[in-house]
């Protein structure tokens, strides 16, 4: 494992501002790192490597490795305290025991009524997974992985494909792309209260075109969210910033490869929330750990 340096800045005044600060590098995909999630201070990454790892977030110890390489690549996964969630380039879902990483159903979901053509973003919420295809999100029951319907207002239409889904808090956020650019799609799930069920009782709350920090429109290949943060990818070694209230308004963007970031495209984001911490994945096979700090006059005057 090697250690990074790369800062940038996300807010300032007067006396110093806040940057996030490279803090590590977890090596040893052997394939791009097209997936990550977070929970209980533990980040899964996903690769074409046909692995997943799980990594301690305090020690950067690899604890262990699961070879899936029979369902290709790992494009999606997602994680609740019960279950693992993953998602394949083959179209597989696969559900498992976290604690002891023991699989409890798998779903080749090209064989069923929602026409999953290869899953890029999987996200949990009660006893529902939402499913990223190549147009529309697709919702679950967990554990059995029985088909319960679409996601109303989710469809992308022809030109536009699922990339990323992030839940954070009662709201689930759906990232498309196109070759035009990409955007965001928001969904209050709270009146669902969990189950899938009243999945009818979730709704979409917005919409919006993303931009670069030129104004332009940009790709949204992954993205996480963090708090009212979000950040995001766009198919470069660049990982943008912008919140849920402005999310077309790009303000700053985390270091590129010259200051401690990676040296190839970023493909997967996430954050441990308690931490503060986020995780990107990239094609160079690198998974980079990345802390918020304050810097007072121009050194680090303390974690916030």
């Amino acid at each position: 494992m090697g250690k990074g340096a790369g800062t940038t800045a996300v807010a300032s005044n007067a006396v110093g501002s806040y940057e996030w600060r490279c803090q590590n590098t977890y090596k040893g995909h052997k394939g791009t790192v097209y997936s990550l999630c977070c929970v209980d201070h533990l980040v899964y990454s996903g690769s074409d490597d046909g692995t997943i790892k799980l990594w301690n977030t305090r020690t950067y110890e690899n604890l262990y490795t699961v070879d899936v390489s029979s369902d290709r690549s790992v494009w999606a996964l997602c994680a609740d305290d019960e279950y693992l969630c993953s998602g394949s380039g083959n179209g597989t879902i696969t559900i498992w025991n976290r604690r002891v990483m023991g699989m409890i159903k798998q779903v080749n979901a090209m064989d069923t009524e929602s026409g999953i053509m290869g899953v890029w973003g999987l996200a949990l919420y009660g006893d529902m997974l939402f499913v990223g295809t190549s147009s529309v999100v697709k919702v679950f029951s967990v554990p059995d992985l029985a088909y319960v319907g679409d996601l109303a207002g989710s469809d992308g239409g022809q030109s536009n494909r699922v990339r990323s889904i992030v839940v954070s808090g009662s709201v689930l956020f759906v990232g498309y792309n196109s070759d035009g650019g990409g955007s965001v799609k928001m969904f209050e799930l709270f009146g669902t209260d969990g189950k899938h069920q009243n999945l009818q009782q979730a709704k979409k709350v917005r919409e919006a075109e993303m931009c670069n920090e030129l104004a332009k429109p940009c790709q949204m290949v992954g993205f996480t969210v963090l708090d009212t943060d979000m950040f995001f990818v766009s198919g470069s070694n660049l990982v943008f910033h912008t919140t849920a209230e402005q999310l077309s308004t790009v303000t700053t963007r985390l270091p590129g490869a010259n200051d401690g970031g990676h040296q190839a495209s970023v493909h997967a984001l996430c954050v441990d929330q308690e931490a503060a911490l986020m995780f990107s994945g990239g094609h160079d096979h690198d998974i980079k750990v990345w802390k918020m700090v304050w810097c007072q006059g121009g050194t680090v005057g303390g974690l916030q």
